[in-house]
C-alpha cells in the first residue's frame, strides 16, 4: 500500500476526494440573509452577501470545473491551473483574487477551506444574535480596508 501512496493515481483520487468534500460543504453551508436588528444591521447584512456571492461563485466554478474533467466541456487553460493548484493542495489563484484570501500569504486549500466555515459560522452567529460582546473583525471579508 506505501508503494500507491506514491502513484499519480492515488494522488488524484485524493484530490477528488477533497473537492469532493468540499463541493458538498459548499452546496449545504447556510448563510443568514438578514440581521436582526441592531446598529450594525446594514453592515453584516453587507457581509453576509458577499459570502453568498463567494460560496455561489465556488460552486459555480467547481461545477464547471468538474464538467470539464468528466469530458462535458472542453478542458481549457483555466481548467488545467486549477487542477495544478488541487494537485498541489493550494487555492485556485482565481479563488484567491475574488475572496477573502486575496489578502493571505497562507495559499493552503485546507486553511482556506476551515477559515471559510469559520468565517462563516461567525457571521451566522453575529446575523442571529444582532449584537456580540466582541467583535472579530479579521472575520470580515477584507478587514484591510475597514
Amino acid at each position: 500500500e506505501s508503494a500507491l501512496k506514491n502513484h499519480p493515481l492515488h494522488s488524484a483520487e485524493n484530490i477528488f476526494t477533497g473537492f469532493s468534500n468540499f463541493f458538498r460543504y459548499l452546496k449545504s453551508v447556510s448563510i443568514a440573509s438578514a440581521c436582526k436588528d441592531s446598529p450594525f444591521s446594514f453592515f453584516v447584512t453587507s457581509e453576509l452577501e458577499r459570502y453568498k456571492k463567494l460560496v455561489n461563485r465556488l460552486i459555480s466554478q467547481m461545477e464547471d470545473f468538474s464538467e470539464a474533467v468528466n469530458g462535458k466541456i472542453q478542458f481549457r487553460e483555466s481548467h488545467k491551473r486549477m487542477l495544478a493548484s488541487f494537485s498541489k493542495r493550494e487555492i485556485p489563484e482565481n479563488w484567491k483574487r475574488n475572496s477573502f484570501a486575496r489578502s493571505s500569504a497562507n495559499t493552503s486549500m485546507k486553511d482556506f477551506v476551515q477559515e471559510l466555515k469559520s468565517r462563516v459560522e461567525y457571521l451566522n452567529a453575529w446575523a442571529e444574535n444582532g449584537t456580540l460582546k466582541s467583535y472579530d473583525i479579521s472575520k470580515l471579508f477584507f478587514p484591510q480596508v475597514c
